[in-house]
């Protein structure tokens, strides 16, 4: 039986996941067992986007993850994202996501509060 091209690039976006954006291009061309010339194209191919932009949607699903379930500070977060400094990081939250990562803990911190106020049925 034949694989799908897929599978092996679900692999791939499964270990994004699991390591939370921390796998490097040669690192997931490994993984399948190609150079990494062929793994942009067939990434790219197989996702409609660059592993580059998947990486970083990885490590940006994560660092929300943090935001809604930890008190971490950003600061923190960041670090635990390898970003350089916390401007970088608070930059790219931005860019993908419309709000600043404090913005966006409060966001959460603002629904939470209504919803525990409203009476159940």
């Amino acid at each position: 039986m034949r694989r799908s091209r897929s599978e092996p690039i679900n692999a791939v976006l499964e270990a994004l996941a699991q390591c939370h954006g921390q796998l490097t291009e040669q690192q997931a061309a490994q993984l399948l067992g190609v150079g990494t010339v062929w793994f942009r194209h067939v990434f790219r191919q197989a996702t409609g986007v660059s592993f580059r932009t998947a990486r970083l949607h990885a490590k940006l699903d994560y660092a929300s993850r943090l935001l809604r379930t930890t008190d971490l500070s950003i600061a923190e977060i960041s670090a635990r994202l390898r970003y350089a400094d916390r401007t970088n990081f608070e930059k790219s939250f931005k860019r993908a996501l419309g709000l600043t990562p404090t913005r966006y803990r409060q966001k959460l911190s603002l629904r939470k509060s209504v919803s525990s106020s409203l009476p159940s049925a």
